[in-house]
């Protein structure tokens, strides 16, 4: 506890316990981003922490969609399907309408949604969507679509097993 508080070790440990799971793995490219599917279909939800990505993947579960996984998720790029990983999902406290600036997000107090057993999906989906959200009090809610390159560089960014794949990432 001396370097942080407790919820950072629990984060922290969250990860120690991932990182054997996708040192295991290295045939698949390990995302930081949420995912959930709709007919069949999965939507990966990739960004920077903070971009509302866990808020997104939990109120998707609440309106019939089911959960693949959280914070950490393992795509097949020969199959391009999502591999269920579900970890319980953590949402952060008190931020309302305001935009909170990177450096504050580790002190933001985080609460674990409990998700009802039949919203959690079993088998791998094949990728339908991408969304990088990007929280702005300011703006009007809405999509904007992106060119497949800004995509990629978007997801090369959250890649947690980058440095494994290189090219064929």
């Amino acid at each position: 506890f001396r370097d942080g508080s407790l919820t950072d070790v629990l984060r922290c440990l969250r990860y120690e316990v991932a990182l054997p799971l996708i040192q295991a793995r290295p045939d698949l490219l390990w995302l930081h981003a949420g995912a959930v599917a709709y007919q069949g279909h999965a939507v990966i939800i990739s960004g920077l922490s903070g971009r509302g990505k866990s808020t997104l993947v939990t109120k998707l579960c609440t309106l019939g969609w089911t959960y693949l996984s959280d914070n950490i998720i393992p795509l097949d790029p020969t199959s391009d399907k999502i591999l269920p990983f579900p970890q319980t999902p953590m949402v952060c406290e008190g931020t309302g309408q305001k935009e909170v600036p990177w450096y504050l997000l580790r002190e933001l107090r985080k609460t674990e949604v409990t998700l009802k057993p039949e919203t959690v999906c079993q088998e791998p989906a094949p990728v339908g969507a991408l969304i990088f959200p990007n929280y702005d009090p300011r703006s009007p809610i809405g999509l904007l679509s992106c060119s497949p390159a800004t995509a990629t560089l978007g997801l090369l960014e959250n890649s947690l097993s980058f440095v494994t794949h290189r090219e064929a990432a």
